[in-house]
């Protein structure tokens, strides 16, 4: 007896384990707070729409200059003009460069530094970013690299993501020109997540 109340208990838990009824009832799927969740995870499922990140910026050295490996460069610049599309006139920011070392990256002995900073737009929305900077030598020529991650940022731009090259162009007033090419998070999708 006791064997067969054995199996017929199995039988029922087995039978209750493989049932496909759905355990949220009706109140629960209509409900209040339902359709809240529901559209909760349908804007954090939108996908970003990224768009061009492009323009030009002027930056001006501050404080004395450091070698790093017999190169000389500011380690603190500031932004002082220019415009990027998207982001505006920019008016402000910086960069900072830390941590000057030597690594062989494939095969090649590569000064690398890091960068971190932020591009200021006129109406106070800015783009924070980080990266590296790299310097190789070419026939001993120096080819410099910097390629930069969106991290986020202030006003319109606080979800942001997306990346950007910058590439240098001394000028005689000690200034650099530096052209920027990426993409970015466009607002109007960050405003969703």
């Amino acid at each position: 007896m006791k064997n067969l109340m054995f199996l017929i208990s199995l039988f029922l838990m087995i039978s209750f384990a493989c049932q496909k009824e759905n355990v949220l009832s009706d109140f629960e799927l209509n409900g209040p707070g339902f359709e809240e969740i529901d559209n909760n995870i349908s804007k954090s499922l939108k996908p970003i729409k990224m768009v061009p990140l492009k323009g030009e910026i002027i930056e001006i050295g501050t404080g004395e200059p450091v070698s790093c490996f017999g190169i000389p460069y500011s380690a603190h610049y500031l932004d002082i003009g220019g415009h990027v599309t998207h982001l505006g006139n920019v008016e402000g920011g910086y960069g900072n460069l830390t941590n000057c070392r030597m690594e062989v990256r494939d095969e090649v002995p590569t000064i690398i530094v890091d960068v971190d900073g932020q591009l200021a737009a006129a109406n106070g929305d800015a783009l924070f970013y980080e990266g590296e900077l790299t310097v190789i030598f070419v026939d001993q020529v120096p080819v410099v690299t910097n390629v930069n991650s969106i991290t986020g940022g202030i006003g319109r731009w606080e979800h942001a993501s997306g990346y950007f090259e910058n590439f240098f162009q001394p000028q005689e007033d000690g200034t650099l020109l530096i052209s920027i090419l990426g993409e970015v998070s466009s607002p109007g999708s960050l405003q969703d997540h």
